[in-house]
């Protein structure tokens, strides 16, 4: 323990206040920890989304149980069904890794963090919003490995890429990009 003390505190001296206070709670407790059974299935969760590739990822109490859901290629899929009662503690995880007002369940919050995924950093936004049965919870992975695809990485039908082509080879005009959240809009203009 005076070791982590002593490495925060020569971490705060270098980093701003806002830095050192998010280490502090990121490190606070250890997720293989036994008595930590919560954070480490809200890390196991984020840390298969990274891998497997997912934009989105849906936490929703419901009447009988608690939903996680993946958005994989623009579609939601079930992930885990768990018992209504794991709903709070997940969701008071989620919101104090993203420095949400765990305490204010009444209104819509936004947050977000920096999350360790083997050799890479990436960057979640998750939002909160009030429902009927609790709170749901929506986390955006914002992976830059994900963003940076070539246009024929990106499971496009032939003759849909090659219009692409020949209307990126045009000297004028305009190209709309549009679709739903998840749908791979930015990925497709970063391509």
């Amino acid at each position: 323990v005076e070791q982590s003390v002593a490495r925060l505190a020569n971490l705060a001296d270098r980093a701003s206040e806002d830095q050192a206070v998010w280490l502090i709670k990121s490190t606070g407790i250890d997720p293989l920890e036994e008595d930590a059974p919560t954070l480490k299935f809200v890390y196991s969760v984020l840390h298969d989304a990274v891998v497997q590739g997912v934009s989105d990822i849906h936490w929703e109490p419901r009447k009988n149980d608690f939903v996680v859901r993946y958005r994989i290629d623009g579609k939601l899929m079930k992930k885990h069904v768990l018992s209504s009662n794991s709903a709070r503690s997940i969701v008071s995880c989620l919101k104090v890794m993203a420095q949400m007002d765990v305490a204010e369940r009444r209104i819509p919050q936004d947050g977000r963090m920096t999350f360790s995924a083997g050799l890479r950093l990436v960057d979640v936004r998750m939002s909160s919003m009030p429902i009927v049965y609790g709170e749901k919870i929506v986390v955006r992975i914002l992976d830059p490995e994900m963003a940076q695809r070539p246009l024929n990485g990106l499971g496009m039908r032939s003759e849909v890429q090659s219009g692409v082509q020949g209307l990126l080879k045009r000297t004028n005009g305009l190209i709309l990009v549009v679709g739903p959240t998840g749908s791979g809009k930015t990925t497709t203009l970063y391509a």
